[in-house]
């Protein structure tokens, strides 16, 4: 059986596929999008490269503490302007630097000092851990990763003066004051 109902054909006047004009502004947008990744790439890569004084002390300290360990011996922290590096040496001649940039070398004006915190009594608090006149030319490191409480100042004339601020037993400061 055979329903006839007709014949009526429907004739699409869409067209398939892309003007010229409309590749052209795909393409511009691929490339202004391409262009803005690769240049906010460049530039989180260049920050990535410069390394804070901070961290590179904190590098340092870890690092000494590490090789004291390791050798079951007496290893040193110093900073040594004429390199403008901060310096690890172990009881053993061995020696490791931290290189600092150029505000750190012997033309420039950086400096960073280590300073000997005075022992409190009791179950006193420090009075003022970041205000002491024990200067130290370098810190020591025991084969235990143990130090005496010690402060790095660090003065650059571009940031403030920064006091940090260090337990005998770790290498992150415990505060940041000045």
């Amino acid at each position: 059986m055979t329903l006839v109902t007709g014949t009526s054909q429907i004739h699409h006047s869409s067209k398939s596929g892309l003007t010229l004009i409309e590749i052209v502004l795909v393409l511009g947008l691929i490339s202004i999008a391409s262009t803005l990744v690769v240049t906010n790439f460049a530039s989180f890569a260049e920050k990535n490269n410069a390394v804070s004084v901070e961290e590179t002390l904190i590098d340092a300290i870890r690092y000494a503490r590490t090789q004291a360990a390791k050798s079951q011996s007496i290893s040193r922290l110093s900073f040594d302007k004429e390199r403008s590096v901060l310096l690890v040496q172990g009881t053993g001649g061995s020696s490791e630097s931290f290189p600092l940039d150029e505000r750190f070398n012997a033309s420039g004006y950086g400096e960073i000092s280590f300073a000997l915190i005075p022992p409190a009594e009791g179950y006193n608090r420090f009075e003022s851990p970041t205000n002491t006149s024990i200067e130290l030319n370098y810190i020591q490191f025991d084969s235990d990763r143990s130090s005496t409480p010690f402060n790095v100042t660090i003065k650059d004339r571009v940031n403030p003066v920064k006091t940090l601020v260090f337990d005998p037993f770790s290498h992150f400061p415990i505060s940041t004051e000045q």
